[in-house]
């Protein structure tokens, strides 16, 4: 997804509404949403623990769930169904495409 940094699927699901509002409005300083409670982030240097600081803050850890997951990519994704990925999101995977289509024509020469 991302030219730099690492790239984390975070999912959430958040009893309260309000809390699950202001989790989706730091989710969406972060990333880019892909569905309503799951975001594709790409974070460079400390930024993830800044992040994860951020929504704790932000959870009730009793009842709430968070998830982070590593990704190496998006453009390896399977996607089935009509919903499609934001404009922004399927643009990134094209550019990562074209920068791993030249990273393989440097390998070869």
């Amino acid at each position: 997804m991302a030219l730099t940094g690492v790239n984390w699927l975070v999912c959430y699901d958040i009893r309260d509404p309000r809390r699950l509002r202001r989790i989706h409005r730091c989710c969406c300083q972060w990333g880019m949403p892909l569905q309503r409670s799951v975001f594709a982030c790409a974070l460079k240097g400390n930024d993830l623990d800044v992040m994860i600081k951020e929504l704790v803050g932000l959870m009730d850890e009793r009842v709430d769930d968070i998830r982070i997951y590593p990704i190496e990519d998006l453009v390896n994704a399977i996607i089935q169904g009509t919903s499609r990925l934001p404009l922004m999101v399927e643009t990134l995977i094209q550019m990562q495409q074209g920068r791993d289509a030249d990273d393989e024509d440097d390998q070869n020469d």
